[in-house]
């Protein structure tokens, strides 16, 4: 009896479906702006000296606050709570701090979450801003969050840097850690047959 019971639990295990997994969403602007969008910047693809190749390059055209806007390859997708969202900037002109570069805006269900991700400024040299996307972090209660990042409906990222309208930065490798739905492990119908055929020969045995 024991055999048997340990030789179903083994197959049960088999045939179960595979724990979620993480993949992730990335805009690395080799050949074009990917579907960004600006907002109070003008927008323009450079094709070399990125990180390591093209970049988005916006241009502030209003001396307000500007921002860039995700394509919809970002839209309706399932953040990873727990995961990373990060891109990489440069400033191409000198700037004036100010703060709130770097502030990510993320909604969905109806609720929005902001967090300025970086204290670093734009300058000559490629850096990275980053965060986990955890409700802690982004200072949410743990059921804003989930549904904040269970269907998320925009995505933007503050580019402003400087007072006044002169300044030009550049963006590259934005990317996002996204949950997947879980999958069944491959030749899961063969694993369930192999099972109950196994289950049935020791029933014979006994």
């Amino acid at each position: 009896m024991l055999r048997e019971t340990l030789f179903v639990a083994a197959a049960a295990t088999m045939i179960a479906a595979a724990p979620a997994l993480a993949g992730s969403v990335t805009s690395t602007f080799d050949s074009d702006l990917e579907g960004w969008t600006g907002n109070g910047f003008s927008l323009q693809h450079i094709d070399s000296g990125g990180n390591p190749v093209g970049y988005l390059k916006g241009t502030d055209t209003t001396g307000n606050f500007g921002t860039i806007i995700a394509p919809s390859k970002f839209i309706g997708i399932a953040l990873l709570d727990g995961g990373m969202l990060s891109f990489d900037f440069i400033g191409l002109v000198p700037n004036n701090v100010l703060t709130g570069f770097g502030e990510v805006t993320i909604s969905g269900g109806g609720l929005s979450s902001s967090l300025d991700i970086t204290d670093l400024q734009p300058n000559s040299t490629w850096q990275t801003a980053s965060t986990v996307l955890s409700a802690a972090i982004w200072g949410e209660s743990q059921s804003d969050w989930t549904t904040i990042i269970s269907d998320v409906s925009a995505i933007t990222i503050e580019i402003e840097s400087i007072n006044g309208f002169d300044e030009m930065n550049g963006i590259d490798n934005v990317s996002v850690d996204i949950a997947m739905a879980p999958v069944p492990l491959p030749g899961a119908g063969a694993l369930l047959l192999a099972g109950l055929g196994g289950f049935a020969y020791l029933r014979r045995r006994a």
